[in-house]
């Protein structure tokens, strides 16, 4: 293999790992200052004694149960754990097929176990929580 050659395959992972962090971090920004608008709006109207119209508050404070976060924050769990356990058996089942190394499926596959089972935690943590 040339040295460009190896170059680009080192650099394609690195490239999509701080793609993926600008995405993240991007989304972070955005919706932190989603927030901080909302709350100055929530402020001025407080400051001038009208009242905070319901579109304005989070679902929490309307009292409408538990916040869209908890839900969202659970999918992705899921979303995540079943990708990578797939990808973890995949990688299993090439290695063993093609004579490769099967036994490097095995990061990917207990990572998905691992977002899996804290996904559960979670579940039961907050129905835990319901019942008290």
């Amino acid at each position: 293999m040339s040295d460009t050659t190896s170059l680009v395959v080192t650099m394609i992972p690195i490239a999509s790992l701080m793609v993926a962090l600008v995405i993240i971090v991007v989304a972070m920004l955005l919706k932190s200052r989603g927030d901080a608008h909302r709350h100055q709006e929530r402020m001025l109207l407080a400051e001038k004694g009208l009242p905070i119209p319901p579109e304005l508050l989070d679902r929490a404070e309307r009292g409408e149960g538990k916040p869209n976060g908890y839900r969202a924050g659970r999918a992705w769990l899921m979303v995540l754990g079943c990708l990578m356990v797939f990808v973890g058996l995949g990688v299993i089942v090439y290695g063993a097929a093609a004579g490769g190394r099967p036994e490097n499926g095995f990061v990917p596959l207990f990572i998905g176990m691992g977002f899996l089972a804290a996904e559960r935690m979670i579940a039961r943590l907050v129905a835990k929580a319901d019942k008290s």
